[in-house]
């Protein structure tokens, strides 16, 4: 009887982190970086440059889903051989260049440079 009066208490506490955890994990998937916070981080080092080039990459597959499902939207064409260092370089000049803009979101001023730095042909 003790026995699985602990056990249903662990389970009970198990549950109630997983809850926490997720809460926590919804709650910061919301949290969108403005340009400036974006910037302070790709400066930061190693560690907030990787964190940097992980949401660069998830913003870039954004926006190709974007271009994909809404053609209207203006579009880029981006050769298939650029690199992540390549990305964030372009996007980092891009956004210093546009200060008046760092309170937008990151994914704002990314998908204009991505459009600036490789406009599609014309048809």
């Amino acid at each position: 009887m003790f026995f699985s009066t602990v056990v249903n208490q662990a389970m009970r506490i198990l549950l109630h982190m997983i809850l926490v955890g997720w809460l926590m994990a919804c709650a910061s998937a919301n949290a969108t970086p403005t340009t400036g916070e974006f910037l302070k981080l790709a400066n930061s080092g190693s560690a907030g440059r990787a964190t940097a080039t992980a949401y660069l990459l998830g913003a870039v597959d954004m926006a190709d889903g974007l271009t994909l499902a809404a053609p209207t939207l203006p579009q880029y064409c981006m050769p298939e051989n650029v690199t992540q260092e390549q990305l964030l370089a372009m996007s980092k000049r891009y956004m210093e260049n546009s200060p008046n803009d760092w309170h937008l979101p990151a994914f704002v001023l990314i998908y204009r440079a991505l459009q600036n730095a490789w406009p599609c042909p014309a048809k």
